[in-house]
């Protein structure tokens, strides 16, 4: 496997090689750069894009655009999964960061899956929570994807509760009717923000 992380603060990446042993190879590339950047000169293809991007009670509005997802999403193999992370309510008015960004990536992409980040604490849809977000256009169904995270992914997966994961998908519809497409020029991500 290799993998190539962009992390837009150099200390960040200077503490995590002091600190955590960050390891850095030719399997292993870390940029120091702004995402979009990143992915707009990238020549790469990516099986799997993993996006978090949060700071605080705020997200970097180009990183939630439909041209930032078609961006990243040319950047991808056919059958690639891009994830995303979101703070916010799954339903409700906390929510519209969530359901605008749903509703953009799902301009983008074929499939959406959610899933509350929530092992054990029960079904909270009007709390703001995080949420992960996966976006392909590959044809695995949503009872094959349950599938396999139970079977942790043919056994290869070794994190402590992954199987128990799928039971945090939210099977609900997404209204997406009253939240607006997120575009570079309209993306009101700090107005969608509920820090409630």
């Amino acid at each position: 496997m290799s993998v190539d992380s962009v992390e837009i603060d150099p200390v960040v990446v200077d503490v995590a090689k002091k600190y955590f042993g960050l390891p850095v190879d030719a399997r292993s590339r870390v940029f120091a750069q702004d995402a979009r950047r990143f992915v707009q000169t990238s020549t790469g293809t990516y099986d799997i894009v993993i996006m978090d991007a949060y700071y605080a009670d705020a997200l970097p509005f180009h990183l939630t655009t439909q041209e930032f997802f078609r961006e990243t999403k040319a950047r991808m193999a056919p059958d690639g999964v891009m994830a995303y992370n979101v703070i916010s309510a799954l339903e409700g008015d906390a929510s519209k960061l969530f359901r605008s960004m749903y509703k953009t990536a799902g301009s983008v992409w074929t499939h959406l899956w959610v899933f509350r980040v929530n092992v054990g604490q029960g079904d909270v849809p009007l709390g703001r929570q995080n949420l992960i977000v996966l976006a392909t256009d590959s044809d695995v169904t949503g009872p094959e994807l349950l599938a396999r995270v139970r079977a942790r992914v043919d056994g290869r997966v070794e994190v402590a509760g992954f199987a128990e994961m799928a039971d945090d998908i939210y099977s609900k519809a997404v209204d997406t009717s009253d939240v607006p497409m997120m575009s570079d020029s309209y993306a009101p991500t700090d107005s969608l923000i509920s820090i409630k």
